[in-house]
């Protein structure tokens, strides 16, 4: 059971999967991560189940959403995408032995790619939860899109998925003032976005709803934390708010083909306890119910239990001016 459980986790994380991301790569195993619906250890047989939905994998029509309405924030709907939403048969078996093949020798104990149609969780959607491989960050609006949805990391894959449930990429990456994405909240008979965040590792998680945002300019000495879905909620205190990130590959490279390089507009913090490792990007930091911005790096080296890290993060107002979204405040949506 321990060895199957920890094959799930790195199976969820990719680590088992090898590089992410880079095309030089030719071993690179293609990305299924939005057809799986579920996993869990079977102890019947000793491995792995993978379930998978085949329609997940379809593109989805571009839906028409209202905007703000009588000013008291924007209330939409989602048109259903056009044909059946139900994969196939054939198409399940297809796809399973391509998965098959493509994690072959991959994920270190026995697995089955099985039947998980219809098993997305029809979901509520919001900050602080796991992503396919980072953390949700705040719910928000895109007007220039007319689209609801989440915002993360923009170092992270532009293919995220949360509760089973794909969330196409709308606009982002790492960029000079922000390290952001934000990706849109599907069609799906119940789904709900809702400007909330969880504040506490209690299972299900506690929420707080956010009332507000902070700019930059007004962070330094503020006692703050963040949650992320790794190293779960700690906290700091911010250090610098003209913090400027000198690692390779940490913003946008250089039209001219230089090395990729980030301006002053990144925030630091440090504490005695706080935490932070691969997989809490994107994630929300917070004080109380005020919205401060979304996790970007840190020095751990990607030890989940080491103490007294130092933090990176982006600034909520430059994640709304770089993206050109407006974070949700004390309200929720229903989208189809």
């Amino acid at each position: 059971m321990a060895e199957l459980l920890d094959a799930q986790d790195r199976f969820g994380n990719g680590s088992s999967l090898g590089p992410v991301g880079r095309v030089d790569d030719q071993t690179l195993v293609a990305d299924y991560s939005a057809a799986v619906t579920f996993t869990a250890p079977d102890m019947g047989s000793n491995s792995l189940h993978i379930g998978i939905d085949p329609a997940l994998l379809r593109p989805i029509e571009p839906s028409e959403l209202q905007g703000p309405v009588g000013g008291t924030g924007p209330v939409g709907n989602i048109d259903a995408p056009a044909g059946s939403t139900t994969a196939t048969d054939a198409e399940l078996v297809a796809l399973a032995a391509q998965m098959t093949a493509a994690y072959q020798g991959r994920i270190g104990v026995s697995y089955a790619i099985v039947d998980g149609r219809n098993l997305a969780d029809d979901a509520m959607f919001d900050g602080g939860r796991s992503t396919s491989t980072c953390t949700s960050g705040f719910a928000a609006w895109h007007s220039t899109t007319r689209t609801y949805g989440i915002v993360t990391a923009g170092h992270c894959r532009d293919i995220q998925r949360m509760h089973g449930v794909n969330l196409p990429w709308v606009t982002g990456y790492a960029g000079t003032t922000a390290d952001a994405q934000f990706h849109k909240i599907p069609t799906g008979a119940g789904h709900q976005l809702k400007s909330q965040f969880a504040y506490t590792e209690h299972s299900p998680p506690r929420v707080r709803v956010v009332q507000g945002t902070e700019t930059r300019t007004n962070m330094r000495g503020d006692f703050i934390c963040h949650t992320g879905k790794r190293s779960g909620v700690s906290c700091g205190e911010v250090t610098h708010i003209y913090y400027q990130p000198k690692n390779s590959g940490a913003c946008e490279a250089s039209e001219l083909g230089g090395p990729a390089t980030c301006g002053a507009y990144f925030v630091r913090v440090h504490g005695t306890a706080l935490q932070s490792c691969s997989g809490d990007s994107g994630g929300p930091w917070y004080r109380d119910t005020t919205a401060y911005g979304i996790h970007k790096s840190s020095n751990s080296e990607n030890d989940c239990t080491r103490l007294g890290v130092v933090a990176v993060f982006s600034s909520i107002d430059e994640v709304e001016s770089f993206l050109g979204v407006d974070v949700m405040v004390s309200h929720n949506v229903t989208i189809g």
